[in-house]
């Protein structure tokens, strides 16, 4: 596997990491530098990219999303 495939699935793995769905970007962080396709700069620089754009992501569709409160009414019922 070349620099350019191995930081791209380094990438790809952190933005998931850093988003709602499950995982962690540390074993492919790992697996990276373990292999010897990446030296430790670029791929640190690349996953922390992938992280920071994820938990952007992340805010950007909680802000996005309009603000329901769902089941409040038979809550308020509930404690009254």
């Amino acid at each position: 596997m070349n620099e350019s495939v191995s930081l791209g699935a380094l990438f790809l793995s952190s933005f998931l990491a850093a988003t709602l769905l499950p995982g962690g970007s540390e074993l492919v962080f790992a697996g990276v530098l373990a292999s010897g396709t990446a030296t430790l700069w670029p791929a640190l620089a690349v996953a922390t990219l992938g992280n920071t754009l994820g938990g952007m992501s992340s805010y950007l569709v909680g802000r996005l999303v309009p603000d329901r409160k769902i089941g409040a009414p038979a809550l308020d019922r509930v404690l009254l």
